[in-house]
């Protein structure tokens, strides 16, 4: 008697054939489930093709490689190996930058402005420059040679330059970015897609995949320009830094997956071009990747045990001896990121921290400055606390640095500025601080096209002796074509009599004329301009002992 309901298939009566078409469609836990029913399940399910399948199977939550070829037909383990990449690698934490070496550009400005400069991620004012060009639609490109000549990549990372010191703070970013990624410089097996630059993003990440993709060098196609640079009225394409997310083929702890990439690029004719003959062979390959790693290996190998044990410490209210662990030389400033300052700020040893590498004298990166800053706003007397950090040559200085003390000191933070080569913010100091002398000097010497006429007239009807005061600097600047001294008299109200030809004797004698009246109302504290003059005093030997150079190179 049959007791199956209508609709149900009894699979024992299918034929092989068909019950292995059913299990091609399932995925890889359903596959484990049917594996566990009966001896004959198991062994559909633990065959070669149907995991073959499942690893050239595109999937939302791991990678997957159509292009590989399973050593000795190791498929199972192949898709493991993948899924077990894409959980573990793809963590950004403790990872090395893959881009080792840029070896083309397809135009450079200045020999300073290389390729080169875009690696230097700790370092300020580095970066790459094109030369520039009337045509907005000259496309640009950059080749990276990878950490090992077989690496599996993830992402790119791309940030254009923005030269604080220009007017207006330009970003040189292009319209779109396209990664290539191959095993010769020339050639390129994989090409992504075009992918819009967003206007206002300080940069942009393009992630690979979600087929694994290997090579061992990245071109970056910078397509289009946005920018013209204000001294030529150029277009250029600038990039301050790249950064490449993936791990090197010898760093694969799974042999069964390194073989299997190893495999893939010996197979590649334009690899055999550029590696050695001696390298040709795949299994002899794989064993000398994996040597040439080792040392970076070990390495993360330290860096994720002092982090461990910088956590139990941290746990056991040890946060100086945590702090003693994750700024320790030898580590070269791996830990120290941002998880690391928010784990110790979730402890309440932040301070302790900071503490420990003032004591080593070890320089602060740009988060470390920042957060600081903060801490030290929070406390009593926070000014000393943080002159006394300036005053060791410990911080960061950076235009969040200039943002965070500017409501502060204005002096100290112009003085941020001035070293982070923030012009616009300088010029705003300065405006604030009535150095109107120091303003129109710095503006020139930066070639800032500055409108004084509409700066003066606001300043003017909003105090009439700070007018009178910014009339004078302007009249006193000496030529430049920026200032109408006629325009200046206009917006001062002063009339130039038949035989008064000295502009700086009428305004300087409206000024005296103003502070005396100011004076007999008792609007204008003397001992408060005596103050000022102080502060200026102060301003103007920061600028001085600062000998700060101009920028490499008059365009970005």
């Amino acid at each position: 008697m049959d007791t199956r309901n209508e609709g149900e298939v009894d699979f024992g009566c299918l034929s092989a054939e068909l019950v292995f078409a059913v299990f091609a469609f399932v995925d890889a836990p359903t596959l484990r489930t049917c594996a566990a029913v009966c001896r004959t399940w198991h062994s559909f399910a633990n065959d070669d093709h149907l995991w073959r399948g499942l690893v050239a199977r595109p999937s939302a939550n791991r990678v997957y490689g159509w292009q590989l070829a399973a050593p000795d037909g190791k498929w199972k383990p192949l898709y493991y190996a993948l899924a077990e990449l894409d959980r573990e690698w793809r963590a950004p934490a403790l990872r090395p930058n893959l881009l080792i070496d840029g070896v083309r550009a397809s135009s450079t400005d200045h020999a300073r402005q290389g390729i080169r400069e875009t690696l230097k991620l700790e370092q300020e004012h580095c970066f790459w420059s094109s030369t520039g060009t009337a045509d907005p639609d000259t496309d640009e490109f950059l080749v990276y040679r990878l950490r090992q000549a077989v690496s599996v990549v993830f992402s790119v990372t791309v940030k254009p330059y923005r030269a604080h010191y220009q007017q207006g703070q330009p970003a040189y970013h292009p319209r779109s970015v396209r990664i290539s990624v191959g095993f010769s410089p020339d050639e390129f097996h994989y090409v992504g897609p075009t992918i819009a630059y967003p206007p206002d993003a300080t940069s942009v990440s393009v992630e690979l995949g979600p087929e694994l993709v290997v090579g061992g060098f990245v071109r970056i196609d910078l397509l289009g320009r946005t920018q013209t640079q204000p001294a030529d009225e150029l277009f250029y394409t600038c990039v301050e830094c790249t950064l490449g997310r993936g791990v090197p083929a010898g760093a694969l702890g799974n042999s069964v997956l390194r073989d299997a990439v190893v495999a893939f690029a010996v197979e590649r004719a334009e690899f055999a071009q550029h590696a050695p003959s001696t390298l040709s062979d795949a299994p002899e390959l794989a064993l000398r990747l994996a040597s040439e790693i080792k040392h970076d290996l070990v390495s993360m190998q330290m860096a994720s045990a002092a982090l461990q044990r910088a956590r139990e410490l941290l746990a056991a209210n040890r946060g100086i001896e945590a702090a003693q662990v994750v700024s320790d030389r030898k580590l070269k400033g791996v830990l120290r990121t941002s998880q690391t300052l928010e784990l110790f700020q979730q402890r309440g040893w932040l301070f302790q921290y900071f503490t420990v590498l003032l004591r080593q004298q070890t320089t602060l990166t740009k988060a470390e400055t920042l957060l600081l800053v903060e801490l030290l706003f929070k406390r009593s007397n926070p000014m000393a606390h943080l002159m006394a950090w300036f005053r060791s040559g410990l911080l960061c200085l950076s235009q969040e640095l200039g943002d965070m003390l500017r409501p502060h000191d204005l002096v100290l933070a112009a003085q941020v500025y001035l070293s982070s080569a923030v012009a616009d913010k300088v010029i705003e100091c300065l405006y604030e601080l009535k150095n109107y002398a120091r303003l129109i000097d710095f503006a020139r010497r930066q070639k800032f096209k500055m409108n004084y006429a509409k700066l003066l007239a606001d300043t003017h009807a909003a105090s009439v002796l700070e007018g009178l005061k910014f009339g004078a600097a302007l009249v006193n600047a000496g030529h430049d074509p920026a200032i109408d001294l006629e325009l200046v008299c206009k917006i001062l109200g002063i009339r130039r009599g038949e035989h008064e030809f000295d502009l700086r004797k009428l305004i300087t004698d409206a000024l005296n004329a103003e502070c005396k009246k100011l004076v007999r109302a008792g609007l204008l504290n003397v001992c408060a301009r005596v103050a000022d003059c102080h502060v200026l005093q102060k301003l103007s030997y920061c600028f001085q002992s600062k000998k700060r150079s101009s920028p490499r190179h008059q365009c970005p």
